[in-house]
């Protein structure tokens, strides 16, 4: 048999949507390219993994095509729809399922938001906090050792997740 994605992803068999997801964004913190310079090579290709077993697990149909017949099922392209239960039923059009993995940092993208990884702090995604606020606030040493408070004023502009 091939690789154990819900191994690889470190959740059960009956995992749920909301399982697989906080799992996989563990993962990919610890193992994204960006977060270990120190073995980009072996990160990469763990963050490929833990990628591709999130795409095929996070799939209703793929992951009972692999529930009931293993990752060699899937890349093979022997189904004959993408439905599990008529994969012998011989409909003779000759389309097999296709076993389409995405790009691990689109997948990446998709869960955290952006497309920069951890290279850029900018850009606005799902979860993400607004920028810093910064202004001026004039004050006397005495105030800046003995601590003091103030009001200020501050306007800004929030974007929805529509831009």
């Amino acid at each position: 048999m091939g690789v154990d994605y819900y191994n690889l992803l470190k959740v059960s068999r009956n995992a749920s949507e909301e399982d697989l997801k906080r799992s996989y964004k563990r993962l990919a913190m610890k193992w994204h390219p960006d977060k270990n310079s120190q073995n980009n090579k072996e990160a990469e290709a763990k963050f490929k993994q833990i990628s591709e077993a999130y795409d095929v697990l996070s799939d209703p149909q793929k992951r009972q095509i692999y529930d009931l017949y293993g990752e060699d099922a899937l890349k093979s392209g022997q189904f004959a729809s993408a439905s599990p239960t008529s994969a012998g039923s011989g409909t003779g059009n000759g389309r097999g399922f296709r076993f389409n993995t995405r790009d691990a940092e689109d997948i990446f993208a998709e869960i955290f938001g952006g497309s920069e990884g951890f290279s850029s702090g900018s850009g606005a995604g799902v979860g993400r906090k607004a920028a810093p606020v910064e202004n001026k606030l004039p004050c006397s040493l005495e105030e800046l050792y003995k601590g003091s408070r103030r009001k200020m004023k501050i306007s800004r502009i929030l974007l929805d997740d529509s831009g």
